[in-house]
């Protein structure tokens, strides 16, 4: 991971270049910085897609999606990925100005990036269950039960 890093910290290495170093990974970098700034917004704007989406979806057939195991694992997997995030953002976050003088990022923002990925891929799979339900209820019998 290392050699991505210095990789992308000094720009392809432009930022050891004998006449003036640094200068060109400095360069590099405030564009860097001014794309992230610009476009800060953008996850919050794909969450918002994705939760329209997902209502949209889910109002499709509610009932059959409801009483299915899958999205339940699904939006329990959601709510802790959201917990994640919470915990980070007010926990380890806060000291992120001093990751740059250790060369490997904190145990706890580690954890929360490791915690991240797990529900992630919990939440794609999940997802991607709901069609193959296997143990799919009869909703009729559920709500029109004939004595």
């Amino acid at each position: 991971m290392k050699p991505i890093a210095r990789l992308i910290s000094t720009w392809f290495y432009s930022g050891y270049a004998p006449v003036g170093p640094g200068t060109a990974g400095s360069l590099a970098a405030v564009a860097i910085a001014w794309v992230l700034h610009t476009y800060a917004g953008v996850p919050a704007r794909g969450f918002a897609v994705m939760a329209v989406t997902g209502a949209l979806l889910f109002y499709a057939i509610p009932v059959k999606t409801y009483l299915n195991i899958f999205f339940r694992i699904k939006v329990a997997f959601l709510v802790l990925a959201g917990v994640n995030v919470a915990v980070f953002q007010r926990t380890v976050w806060r000291s992120i100005d001093r990751w740059d003088i250790d060369s490997v990022p904190p145990l706890r923002a580690r954890l929360a990036a490791g915690v991240s990925l797990v529900l992630w891929a919990g939440i794609v799979v999940a997802g991607r269950m709901i069609a193959y339900n296997w143990f799919d209820k009869n909703v009729s019998a559920l709500f029109f039960h004939v004595v």
